[in-house]
Protein backbone atom coordinates (compact mmCIF):
# COMPACT_ATOMS: atom_id res chain seq x y z
CA UNK A 1 0.00 0.00 0.00
CA UNK A 2 1.37 3.44 -0.91
CA UNK A 3 1.94 6.28 1.53
CA UNK A 4 -1.30 8.10 2.28
CA UNK A 5 -1.44 11.89 2.19
CA UNK A 6 -4.65 13.79 2.90
CA UNK A 7 -6.58 10.66 1.99
CA UNK A 8 -4.76 9.86 -1.23
CA UNK A 9 -2.00 7.58 -2.41
CA UNK A 10 1.29 9.45 -2.91
CA UNK A 11 2.34 7.00 -5.60
CA UNK A 12 -0.38 8.27 -7.93
CA UNK A 13 -1.61 11.69 -9.06
CA UNK A 14 -4.24 13.04 -6.63
CA UNK A 15 -7.85 13.24 -7.83
CA UNK A 16 -9.20 16.58 -9.01
CA UNK A 17 -10.97 18.53 -6.25
CA UNK A 18 -14.56 19.64 -6.85
CA UNK A 19 -14.17 22.80 -4.77
CA UNK A 20 -11.71 25.70 -5.04
CA UNK A 21 -12.23 26.76 -1.41
CA UNK A 22 -8.96 25.00 -0.54
CA UNK A 23 -6.93 27.70 -2.24
CA UNK A 24 -7.81 30.59 -0.01
CA UNK A 25 -5.25 31.86 2.47
CA UNK A 26 -7.53 31.06 5.41
CA UNK A 27 -7.47 27.37 4.44
CA UNK A 28 -3.76 27.26 3.61
CA UNK A 29 -1.86 24.62 5.57
CA UNK A 30 1.70 25.62 4.81
CA UNK A 31 3.24 22.88 6.94
CA UNK A 32 1.40 20.09 5.09
CA UNK A 33 2.20 21.62 1.71
CA UNK A 34 5.89 21.92 2.59
CA UNK A 35 5.98 18.28 3.70
CA UNK A 36 4.25 17.30 0.45
CA UNK A 37 6.91 19.08 -1.59
CA UNK A 38 9.66 17.29 0.32
CA UNK A 39 8.08 13.86 0.05
CA UNK A 40 6.40 13.90 -3.35
CA UNK A 41 8.44 16.46 -5.29
CA UNK A 42 11.67 15.40 -3.53
CA UNK A 43 12.65 18.99 -2.77
CA UNK A 44 15.11 19.97 -0.07
CA UNK A 45 13.54 21.77 2.89
CA UNK A 46 14.91 25.19 1.89
CA UNK A 47 13.47 24.86 -1.63
CA UNK A 48 10.14 23.55 -0.35
CA UNK A 49 9.92 26.36 2.20
CA UNK A 50 10.59 28.93 -0.52
CA UNK A 51 7.86 27.48 -2.76
CA UNK A 52 5.45 27.43 0.20
CA UNK A 53 6.26 31.09 0.89
CA UNK A 54 5.52 31.98 -2.75
CA UNK A 55 2.18 30.21 -2.56
CA UNK A 56 1.36 32.14 0.60
CA UNK A 57 2.07 35.39 -1.25
CA UNK A 58 -0.28 34.31 -4.05
CA UNK A 59 -3.11 33.32 -1.71
CA UNK A 60 -2.84 36.56 0.26
CA UNK A 61 -3.22 38.54 -2.99
CA UNK A 62 -6.75 37.23 -3.49
CA UNK A 63 -6.08 36.88 -7.22
CA UNK A 64 -6.64 33.83 -9.36
CA UNK A 65 -3.51 31.82 -10.07
CA UNK A 66 -3.37 33.06 -13.66
CA UNK A 67 -3.90 36.72 -12.71
CA UNK A 68 -1.21 36.48 -10.03
CA UNK A 69 1.43 34.92 -12.26
CA UNK A 70 0.69 37.28 -15.17
CA UNK A 71 1.15 40.28 -12.86
CA UNK A 72 4.92 39.65 -12.96
CA UNK A 73 6.71 40.69 -16.16
CA UNK A 74 10.28 39.60 -15.44
CA UNK A 75 10.82 36.03 -16.71
CA UNK A 76 12.59 34.74 -13.58
CA UNK A 77 9.88 35.96 -11.20
CA UNK A 78 7.06 34.94 -13.54
CA UNK A 79 8.50 31.44 -14.00
CA UNK A 80 9.17 30.99 -10.29
CA UNK A 81 5.62 31.84 -9.29
CA UNK A 82 4.19 29.73 -12.10
CA UNK A 83 6.07 26.69 -10.80
CA UNK A 84 4.97 27.41 -7.22
CA UNK A 85 1.28 27.82 -8.13
CA UNK A 86 1.30 24.64 -10.23
CA UNK A 87 2.89 22.68 -7.39
CA UNK A 88 0.09 23.82 -5.10
CA UNK A 89 -2.56 22.90 -7.65
CA UNK A 90 -0.94 19.45 -7.89
CA UNK A 91 -1.15 19.24 -4.11
CA UNK A 92 -4.87 20.01 -4.21
CA UNK A 93 -5.53 17.75 -7.19
CA UNK A 94 -6.62 20.68 -9.37
CA UNK A 95 -5.67 21.21 -13.04
CA UNK A 96 -2.50 23.22 -13.65
CA UNK A 97 -2.57 26.72 -15.09
CA UNK A 98 -2.71 26.95 -18.89
CA UNK A 99 0.40 29.17 -18.92
CA UNK A 100 3.84 28.51 -20.34
CA UNK A 101 7.24 29.42 -18.96
CA UNK A 102 8.78 32.60 -20.33
CA UNK A 103 12.08 32.42 -22.17
CA UNK A 104 14.84 34.22 -20.35
CA UNK A 105 17.09 36.70 -22.12
CA UNK A 106 20.83 35.95 -22.02
CA UNK A 107 21.46 38.91 -19.68
CA UNK A 108 18.95 37.42 -17.20
CA UNK A 109 20.96 34.23 -16.74
CA UNK A 110 23.00 33.66 -13.60
CA UNK A 111 26.52 35.03 -14.00
CA UNK A 112 28.94 33.78 -11.30
CA UNK A 113 31.10 36.38 -9.50
CA UNK A 114 34.51 37.22 -10.95
CA UNK A 115 37.66 36.05 -9.18
CA UNK A 116 38.76 39.59 -8.33
CA UNK A 117 35.39 40.47 -6.78
CA UNK A 118 35.23 37.27 -4.74
CA UNK A 119 38.72 37.86 -3.38
CA UNK A 120 37.87 41.48 -2.54
CA UNK A 121 34.70 40.54 -0.70
CA UNK A 122 36.41 37.86 1.38
CA UNK A 123 39.26 40.24 2.21
CA UNK A 124 36.95 43.15 3.15
CA UNK A 125 34.53 41.31 5.45
CA UNK A 126 35.42 42.38 8.99
CA UNK A 127 33.81 39.54 10.96
CA UNK A 128 36.29 36.66 10.73
CA UNK A 129 33.58 34.04 11.18
CA UNK A 130 31.48 35.38 8.30
CA UNK A 131 34.65 35.80 6.21
CA UNK A 132 35.44 32.12 6.83
CA UNK A 133 31.89 31.07 5.93
CA UNK A 134 31.91 32.92 2.60
CA UNK A 135 35.38 31.57 1.80
CA UNK A 136 34.17 28.03 2.50
CA UNK A 137 31.07 28.51 0.35
CA UNK A 138 33.27 29.74 -2.51
CA UNK A 139 35.61 26.75 -2.42
CA UNK A 140 33.35 23.70 -2.13
CA UNK A 141 30.40 22.41 -4.15
CA UNK A 142 28.03 22.02 -1.20
CA UNK A 143 25.03 24.26 -0.75
CA UNK A 144 25.52 27.29 1.53
CA UNK A 145 22.45 26.45 3.63
CA UNK A 146 24.01 23.12 4.58
CA UNK A 147 27.41 24.66 5.25
CA UNK A 148 25.85 27.20 7.61
CA UNK A 149 24.82 24.24 9.76
CA UNK A 150 28.12 22.38 9.48
CA UNK A 151 29.59 20.86 12.64
CA UNK A 152 33.24 20.74 13.65
CA UNK A 153 33.05 16.96 13.52
CA UNK A 154 32.46 17.33 9.75
CA UNK A 155 35.66 19.32 9.20
CA UNK A 156 38.47 16.83 8.65
CA UNK A 157 41.63 18.90 9.06
CA UNK A 158 43.90 15.87 9.05
CA UNK A 159 42.85 14.58 5.64
CA UNK A 160 41.76 17.93 4.21
CA UNK A 161 38.04 17.38 3.62
CA UNK A 162 34.68 18.91 4.45
CA UNK A 163 33.34 15.50 5.37
CA UNK A 164 29.60 15.77 4.67
CA UNK A 165 28.14 12.67 3.05
CA UNK A 166 24.35 12.58 2.94
CA UNK A 167 21.34 12.77 0.64
CA UNK A 168 19.10 15.84 0.36
CA UNK A 169 16.25 15.24 -2.06
CA UNK A 170 17.76 14.65 -5.49
CA UNK A 171 21.18 15.95 -4.42
CA UNK A 172 23.84 13.75 -2.83
CA UNK A 173 26.28 15.73 -0.70
CA UNK A 174 29.75 14.20 -0.83
CA UNK A 175 33.02 14.92 1.01
CA UNK A 176 34.65 17.94 -0.66
CA UNK A 177 38.36 18.81 -0.51
CA UNK A 178 39.14 21.56 2.00
CA UNK A 179 40.97 24.53 0.47
CA UNK A 180 44.32 25.14 2.18
CA UNK A 181 43.68 28.86 2.77
CA UNK A 182 40.19 28.20 4.10
CA UNK A 183 41.55 25.53 6.44
CA UNK A 184 43.75 28.21 8.02
CA UNK A 185 40.73 30.46 8.59
CA UNK A 186 38.78 27.56 10.08
CA UNK A 187 41.60 26.69 12.47
CA UNK A 188 41.65 30.28 13.73
CA UNK A 189 37.87 30.23 14.17
CA UNK A 190 38.10 26.94 16.07
CA UNK A 191 40.32 28.58 18.69
CA UNK A 192 37.61 31.07 19.65
CA UNK A 193 34.52 28.84 19.92
CA UNK A 194 33.31 25.91 21.97
CA UNK A 195 30.13 25.52 19.95
CA UNK A 196 29.41 22.25 18.15
CA UNK A 197 28.49 24.22 15.04
CA UNK A 198 31.19 25.84 12.96
CA UNK A 199 29.07 28.91 12.25
CA UNK A 200 26.79 29.78 15.16
CA UNK A 201 25.11 32.79 13.56
CA UNK A 202 22.09 33.52 11.37
CA UNK A 203 21.81 34.12 7.65
CA UNK A 204 20.80 37.70 8.46
CA UNK A 205 24.26 38.29 9.92
CA UNK A 206 25.79 37.06 6.66
CA UNK A 207 23.58 39.38 4.61
CA UNK A 208 24.49 42.38 6.76
CA UNK A 209 28.21 41.63 6.43
CA UNK A 210 27.93 41.39 2.65
CA UNK A 211 25.96 44.64 2.39
CA UNK A 212 28.63 46.34 4.49
CA UNK A 213 31.29 45.58 1.86
CA UNK A 214 29.09 46.86 -0.97
CA UNK A 215 28.61 43.70 -3.01
CA UNK A 216 25.72 41.92 -4.68
CA UNK A 217 27.33 38.55 -3.94
CA UNK A 218 25.24 36.23 -1.77
CA UNK A 219 26.08 32.73 -0.45
CA UNK A 220 24.30 30.96 -3.35
CA UNK A 221 26.48 32.92 -5.78
CA UNK A 222 29.52 31.46 -4.03
CA UNK A 223 28.51 27.93 -5.03
CA UNK A 224 28.04 29.15 -8.60
CA UNK A 225 31.51 30.69 -8.36
CA UNK A 226 33.12 27.42 -7.29
CA UNK A 227 31.40 25.46 -10.04
CA UNK A 228 32.39 27.94 -12.74
CA UNK A 229 35.96 28.63 -11.61
CA UNK A 230 36.82 24.99 -10.93
CA UNK A 231 35.90 24.11 -14.49
CA UNK A 232 37.79 27.11 -15.86
CA UNK A 233 40.85 26.04 -13.89
CA UNK A 234 40.80 22.71 -15.72
CA UNK A 235 39.34 20.54 -12.97
CA UNK A 236 37.69 17.43 -14.41
CA UNK A 237 34.16 18.62 -15.30
CA UNK A 238 32.59 15.36 -14.12
CA UNK A 239 34.35 15.67 -10.78
CA UNK A 240 33.03 19.22 -10.35
CA UNK A 241 29.49 17.96 -11.03
CA UNK A 242 30.05 15.09 -8.58
CA UNK A 243 31.28 17.45 -5.83
CA UNK A 244 28.22 19.62 -6.42
CA UNK A 245 25.97 16.65 -5.71
CA UNK A 246 25.00 15.61 -9.24
CA UNK A 247 24.99 12.08 -10.60
CA UNK A 248 27.69 11.31 -13.17
CA UNK A 249 27.04 7.61 -13.65
CA UNK A 250 29.79 5.01 -13.93
CA UNK A 251 32.59 7.62 -14.02
CA UNK A 252 32.15 8.15 -10.27
CA UNK A 253 33.95 4.84 -9.69
CA UNK A 254 37.07 6.08 -11.47
CA UNK A 255 37.43 9.53 -9.91
CA UNK A 256 38.16 8.65 -6.28
CA UNK A 257 41.93 8.48 -6.77
CA UNK A 258 42.11 11.85 -8.52
CA UNK A 259 40.00 14.09 -6.26
CA UNK A 260 42.88 15.86 -4.52
CA UNK A 261 44.92 16.10 -7.73
CA UNK A 262 42.03 17.59 -9.71
CA UNK A 263 40.92 19.93 -6.91
CA UNK A 264 44.48 21.29 -6.70
CA UNK A 265 43.95 22.88 -10.12
CA UNK A 266 41.18 25.04 -8.69
CA UNK A 267 43.08 25.72 -5.47
CA UNK A 268 46.14 26.94 -7.31
CA UNK A 269 44.01 29.21 -9.50
CA UNK A 270 42.13 30.71 -6.55
CA UNK A 271 44.32 31.64 -3.57
CA UNK A 272 43.09 33.95 -0.83
CA UNK A 273 46.54 35.23 0.06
Amino acid sequence: MGIQWMGRDLNSRPPVCESTEAYTYENYNRREFTSYLQMVKEQEYETADGVASSVGTWLKSGKSGEEFVRSYEKPNTYNGYLVAVNHYLDFLGLPRLALKQKRRAPDALIIPPKVEEMKRVIADIKDVRVKTYIALCATVGLRPTRLLNAKWSEIDFENGFVNINERHGKKVYRPNPLHTDVAKLLRETRKTTQDERVFSFTYEKVQNALRAVNTSIRPNNCRDFFYNQARRAGTDKDLVDWLAGHSIGIRAHYLADTIKEEYAKFEQAFRLT
